[in-house]
């Protein structure tokens, strides 16, 4: 898993993250959808979201299994919640996502 900052992570994605990375789970974007969006941000998405690179033999297993523990983590916020997974052929990256969590669903 490649390394990472968390001073370079948006202060209401830290835990997210963090909590992401603790599960085992490669991050490599996020944003909470207000901060970059209000400083106009271009591509900036309007939905807390955070990426992660899985590999292309896992990635339907690794969209399935987070699936499964945000719904248990987050039962009670699961209709903001979203997972998906993507592949781009032309460079072989297989992308996770995971949508509509921030650090105040946090405890």
């Amino acid at each position: 898993m490649a390394p990472y900052d968390p001073a370079t992570i948006q202060p209401t994605m830290i835990k997210t993250v963090t909590w992401l990375r603790s599960l085992g789970f490669n991050t490599t974007d996020s944003g909470d959808g207000v901060i970059n969006v209000g400083l106009g941000m271009e591509g900036a998405l309007p939905m807390p979201h955070v990426f992660m690179v899985v590999a292309k033999d896992s990635m339907f297993h690794d969209a399935d299994s987070l699936w499964t523990i945000v719904k248990l983590r987050f039962a009670a916020h699961i209709s903001g919640i979203g997972v998906e997974c993507s592949y781009s052929p032309e460079d072989q990256k297989c992308i996770l996502a995971l949508y509509g969590v921030t650090d105040l669903m946090f405890g």
